[in-house]
């Protein structure tokens, strides 16, 4: 496996570049502030960059015949439009998150609301996110997914999505769900991106040896974790 990080020079970037260089995997492409580097044609690519960058993620990402893993927050809809057609040439995995932490979170929110509604418990939900002033899409594409999980385990919609600017990097999600005179949360903080780095990792080693399609970072965590089949 040899990686391509486009987005080199951004936390995220820089993140996944450190953790392949401490894992001993050649990171052969890396296009950043500086241009584009390369030493060698990519078999997974990473793109840490931003929407801006898209046409040129994309271009690469053909030429190279690599596969794909999108990390942009942000995926309007006419770029998940042209993902759908790359799909049908590469791998292509959009990723959410890379945190496997935010995996288990998802996984417990999904339980936990059919739980809820199997035992008849009426109950509300929502959602919490925090990240540091830099962050520009707002709420974050992660609160966004737990808030669908919740609906999808068979709930109401979240009375609210709260998106809150401030603190260190990095960020924090919770899920607050009130019952009748009680309440829980399920809370997953990230304090380093070496979290986000070890899970890309995780993810490339399967994305490398998948089939032409588009698949999800959740997905792709369930084969991981899950032993489900391929």
């Amino acid at each position: 496996m040899q990686i391509g990080i486009i987005g080199s020079s951004g936390r995220l970037g820089s993140a996944l570049g450190a953790a392949c260089r401490s894992a001993g995997i050649p990171v052969v492409a890396e296009a950043g502030r500086g241009g584009l580097v390369e030493s060698g044609r990519p078999s997974v690519v990473f793109d840490a960059s931003s929407t801006a960058g898209f046409g040129c993620t994309v271009e690469l990402v053909r030429r190279w015949r690599a596969a794909l893993i999108y990390c942009v927050s942000v995926l309007p809809a006419e770029h998940r439009q042209v993902l759908d057609q790359l799909a049908h040439q590469v791998p292509v995995l959009v990723a959410t998150n890379l945190s496997p932490g935010h995996w288990l979170q998802a996984k417990l929110i999904g339980q936990l609301a059919a739980l809820a509604g199997q035992a008849g418990l009426a109950c509300t939900a929502a959602v919490y996110e925090r990240h540091p002033s830099t962050k520009q899409d707002r709420p974050s594409a992660s609160a966004r997914q737990l808030a669908q999980v919740w609906l999808d385990g068979g709930q109401h919609p979240v009375s609210e999505v709260v998106a809150l600017r401030h603190g260190p990097a990095v960020s924090g999600h919770r899920v607050q769900v009130d019952l009748a005179g009680e309440s829980l949360g399920i809370s997953h903080e990230v304090s380093t991106l070496s979290a986000a780095a070890a899970g890309g990792l995780l993810l490339a080693a399967r994305a490398h040896e998948l089939p032409a399609g588009l698949v999800t970072s959740d997905e792709v965590f369930d084969d991981v974790f899950g032993g489900r089949e391929r």
